[in-house]
C-alpha cells in the first residue's frame, strides 16, 4: 500500500511544489502554505510504527484531517484519536461510519472544510469491487492555486461524465489496470497520475503489476507516475 506526503516548499502561500513520499499502510500529509492536512489513512495505526512512529506523528501540527472510508486499512479510531488530541483538536471530515468509528470526537460529513487557503470538498463514490458496494465512500477534491483530485479508494466509473478536470489525480491502481479504465482518466484530462495502493513487487499474487505496466505500455498521453518505497516525488 501507498501514501501520498505533500510538503509545501513555501510556507508563506498556498503555492508552490509538494512532495509524495510512498511508505507502507499509510495514506499522507499535504501541506497547502501554512495549513497541514492529513489526507485519511493508517499512518495513525500502530500497525506501521515501522515507518511512522506514533510518537512522531502525535507531535507534528495538523490542521485538518480527511478520511475518505472507515475500513481499517484507511482509519485506526484509536491511533486517530490519540493524535487528534495531540493536535489541539483539529476539524475531521469524513463520512457517518468515520464520525461513528471516531465518536465522541467530531466529524464533518458532507460539507466542504477550509484551512490555509484551501478548500476540501468531499464527493460520495463508489468503493471499487462488488463486494464493497454498499460501503459509504467519499473521494476528495482539493482546491487551492491547484485542482487535486484523491480519489481514494473510488471506482474508476464513478467519474463517467464528471465535470472534474483535476490537475493531478491521485488515484489506487484500478485506474491503469484496463484500457476501458484508462479511457476513463483520459477523459478527466488531469495533468498527472500519480498512482497508488499497488503491492511490492515481490508481493504480487493477483499480477497487478503486469496487468497496469501492460496497459501503460500502450498508453502514455497522461504523465504516470508510481512511487517506489520511501521515495520523494516534487509535485
Amino acid at each position: 500500500m501507498s501514501t501520498g506526503f505533500f510538503k509545501n516548499r513555501s510556507r508563506n502561500g498556498a503555492e508552490g511544489p509538494g512532495h509524495l513520499l510512498r511508505c507502507r499502510l499509510c495514506r499522507g500529509e499535504l501541506y497547502p502554505g501554512d495549513a497541514r492536512w492529513l489526507l485519511g489513512g493508517r499512518s495513525l495505526c500502530r500497525s506501521c510504527a515501522a515507518a511512522w512512529a506514533l510518537e512522531e506523528l502525535a507531535g507534528r501540527r495538523v490542521d485538518l484531517a480527511a478520511f475518505t472510508h472507515a475500513h481499517p486499512d484507511h482509519l485506526d479510531p484509536d491511533g486517530t484519536q490519540e493524535c487528534l488530541y495531540a493536535w489541539g483538536g483539529p476539524p475531521v471530515l469524513g463520512t457517518r461510519a468515520v464520525r461513528e468509528a471516531l465518536s465522541p470526537w467530531p466529524v464533518t460529513v458532507g460539507e466542504s472544510v477550509s484551512a490555509g487557503g484551501v478548500t476540501v470538498t468531499p464527493i460520495p463514490s463508489r468503493h471499487i469491487g462488488a463486494a464493497y458496494r454498499t460501503v459509504e465512500h467519499s473521494s476528495l477534491l482539493i482546491e487551492g492555486s491547484r485542482r487535486l483530485l484523491f480519489a481514494g479508494d473510488a471506482a474508476p466509473t464513478q467519474w463517467e461524465g464528471s465535470p472534474i478536470r483535476p490537475d493531478v489525480l491521485f488515484a489506487p491502481f484500478a485506474y491503469a489496470a484496463t484500457p476501458a479504465a484508462w479511457r476513463i482518466v483520459e477523459r478527466l484530462a488531469p495533468e498527472r497520475l500519480v498512482l497508488l495502493h499497488l503491492p511490492a513487487r515481490n508481493n504480487d499474487p493477483e499480477g497487478l503489476w503486469q496487468a497496469v505496466e501492460t496497459t501503460l505500455s500502450r498508453c502514455r498521453d497522461i504523465p504516470v507516475t508510481i512511487p517506489d518505497m520511501g521515495e520523494t516525488l516534487t509535485i
